[in-house]
């Protein structure tokens, strides 16, 4: 979902509800399919740092969100997570 302004307690609920996903993802991923190699782990840190950012930028309050921001770390996020599967299943 690509969210605007004024950023609504509708697109709240939907950005943690993303949110929540990703997170479920990490720890999924971290406990079924640890990242083994060096480019591996800095794949899974970027896909965290992702996550963290989405976070921090969820916590503003409705009219201090950045909602092009928040676009943005949630296509990175998504950029992130292939990165690491592609990394993972087919090497450097």
């Amino acid at each position: 979902m690509r969210y605007r302004k004024p950023f609504t307690p509708l697109q709240r609920r939907e950005v943690i509800r993303e949110y929540k996903s990703f997170r479920n993802h990490l720890r999924l991923l971290r406990d079924d399919f640890p990242p083994i190699t060096r480019v591996e782990r800095e794949a899974f840190r970027r896909y965290r740092q992702c996550v963290k950012e989405i976070k921090a930028e969820m916590l503003k309050s409705d009219a201090r969100v950045d909602v092009d921001e928040l676009n943005a770390q949630i296509e990175l996020a998504r950029i992130a997570m292939a990165e690491y599967l592609r990394v993972k299943y087919f090497g450097e």
